[in-house]
């Protein structure tokens, strides 16, 4: 049950998959925040990377950080400093 040749997937068809895989969470995640439809939300990603001068990928990865952040921060918010526990 070895792999035949040309069983291997192509690394560039992997990475467009992904790479359109995170274009799709990153749209999900605008649409969610921003309360509008999804192909509002990707034309907005579009407009973002061209406004910013960067790559699609790049503002989706950093779209899809900013809300892993904001995620983790409403699960465990920070502790106020100065305050010790009685």
């Amino acid at each position: 049950m070895g792999s035949e040749p040309g069983d291997e997937v192509d690394p560039s068809l992997a990475d467009r998959v992904e790479k359109a895989a995170l274009r799709e969470q990153a749209s999900g995640v605008l649409a969610e925040y921003h309360q509008i439809e999804l192909a509002e939300a990707r034309r907005l990603l579009s407009v973002l990377a061209d406004y910013l001068g960067r790559s699609v990928d790049a503002v989706a990865a950093d779209v899809i950080d900013s809300a892993s952040a904001r995620r983790r921060e409403i699960d465990d918010p920070p502790q106020p400093r100065g305050l010790a526990p009685e």
